[in-house]
């Protein structure tokens, strides 16, 4: 192999490519074959799903098996998710409940910087004493009877008419929460402490809560013990008091508002948590066989059968077209080889059923490699298009070897046919007069066509669509390059 061989060689292999459009479109033009393949295997699949679910649905036991899995897995689906949704309200309610109560309460709104605050202290004397020496003393009633007194401080009943003689538009319980009772048994000392938003709200519940420890003396008396009951002091005051939320309230999951927030993060994250859980319950699938089940499925199988057959037998005709590697195209030869297309037949296409899909790819693709006819026509057409194939081939190489007066031998040289080649010199003879053309035939394993491609002074390659190969095309051009001789160009029929 000569210096220019080994650079057309290299250059060859640096520049050969699948052309994709023409890949695409050799695909698309075998549209019949791949939709009829498509159609077969859907058909094959949707049967084989019918014949199966015909068999399944004759069998009872089976069918009602089916049946009774599906309505006990629909029941546990559809319990879990109300059981969910019933959480998520509960939370949301419990939510919404301490929103309204941090809106409504006095004391979550007081200031702990601004507190105000009324403390009345009093005393209470059952005249009990510790008789010394006694083997079994009497038991102290002072307990009982501080209990009975903060028992009517802390009853609700009392709050409501409170909640009215004060003026205010909350709810009893809110007034209820500003007050606390605290009781030292050993010294009979009952300590009340009321807090407000204002000095005059925690004096004027402390008045009333007076008067209900008076007006409860004498039934506590006459049922618990006899007893005195006296006021030792009263302080009205404002102060700071960052505890007063812990103290007060009743709500012991709130120490603050900063706790609110926490606890309502708290169930937002644990809604968030549920609803997470129920997006991921899976609805069972109803896989009871009846008609209309096996129908559904039977077409659902068909349709991927001929979805999944069009796309397998694509993909073949895809890998055929990469493996074999055959000349489809002369503007093929031309990128991929950098040889002149003398002349190329076009492709004779016989009108069939559906023609006018065959047409529109034809534009689509925008070339004039094939040419739809009818029967009648067709024999007319094929020759007219052998005698424009002759005409054009003899005129390019009369064009190109004018400038080479010293070629005066031309070989026909290609791996098709001896006969095709033969017909080819018979139709081109006449027109290329004032050249010796010769039929050498395939020089890569014919000695007989390489001794013709020696003697002759210029190649001519001759090859045929969807039958000749770019490799052996290759071989020819290096064989031409090898002897020194020149390649005028290609014709393919």
């Amino acid at each position: 192999m000569n210096q220019n061989d080994h650079g057309y060689m290299t250059q060859y292999n640096d520049e050969i490519e699948i052309d994709l459009k023409d890949l695409m479109f050799t695909i698309f033009k075998k549209w019949r074959s791949v939709i009829l393949f498509g159609l077969l295997i859907g058909c094959l699949a949707g049967g084989y799903k019918f014949i199966s679910g015909v068999s399944a649905l004759r069998d009872s036991v089976s069918r009602q098996a089916d049946a009774d899995d599906y309505d006990l897995a629909l029941q546990e689906y559809t319990a879990s998710k109300d059981f969910y949704k019933i959480q998520i309200k509960d939370l949301n309610d419990e939510i919404d409940r301490y929103n309204d109560y941090c809106k409504q309460s006095i004391l979550m709104n007081i200031d702990p910087y601004k507190v105000y605050k009324n403390e009345s202290t009093f005393y209470i004397n059952t005249g009990y004493e510790v008789m010394p020496n006694v083997l079994n003393p009497s038991i102290d009633p002072t307990l009982a009877v501080m209990d009975a007194y903060a028992s009517a401080v802390n009853s609700g009943n009392i709050y409501d008419e409170i909640q009215k003689k004060i003026g205010r538009d909350v709810d009893a319980r809110y007034i209820k929460e500003l007050v606390h009772v605290d009781e030292n048994y050993s010294s009979g000392i009952l300590t009340v402490t009321t807090i407000g938003d204002s000095q005059e709200l925690a004096d004027d519940i402390m008045k009333y809560l007076v008067e209900v420890l008076n007006n409860s003396t004498s039934d506590i008396s006459t049922k618990v013990h006899t007893h005195t009951i006296t006021q030792v002091s009263e302080n009205s005051y404002n102060t700071v008091d960052k505890n007063i939320y812990t103290d007060f309230t009743e709500n012991q999951d709130i120490a603050d508002t900063s706790s609110v927030n926490d606890y309502i993060q708290n169930i937002k994250t644990q809604i968030a948590s549920i609803k997470e859980a129920s997006d991921k319950l899976e609805a069972p699938v109803d896989n009871t066989i009846s008609r209309h089940s096996v129908l559904k499925n039977a077409v659902k199988f068909a349709l991927i059968g001929i979805i999944g057959g069009v796309f397998v037998l694509a993909f073949i005709y895809a890998i055929c077209y990469v493996i074999n590697g055959k000349i489809t195209t002369e503007e093929q030869i031309e990128s991929r080889l950098h040889v002149n297309v003398l002349g190329a037949a076009r492709k004779l296409v016989k009108r069939r059923s559906l023609s006018h899909m065959d047409e529109l790819l034809m534009k689509l693709e925008g070339t004039d490699h094939e040419v739809l006819v009818t029967g009648p026509e067709y024999t007319a057409m094929q020759e007219k298009e052998v005698r424009h194939l002759y005409d054009i081939s003899a005129a390019n190489i009369t064009a190109l070897l004018h400038a080479s007066p010293e070629i005066r031998t031309l070989a026909l040289i290609g791996t098709i046919s001896d006969d095709k080649i033969a017909d080819l010199l018979h139709g081109i003879d006449a027109q290329l007069a004032q050249y010796t053309v010769k039929a050498a035939g395939n020089v890569i394993k014919n000695a007989h066509a390489i001794k013709t491609l020696q003697d002759a002074d210029a190649a001519v390659i001759v090859e045929q669509k969807d039958i000749s190969r770019y490799d052996n095309m290759q071989r020819e051009i290096a064989m031409v390059n090898s002897l020194g001789k020149k390649l005028v160009g290609v014709i393919v029929m």
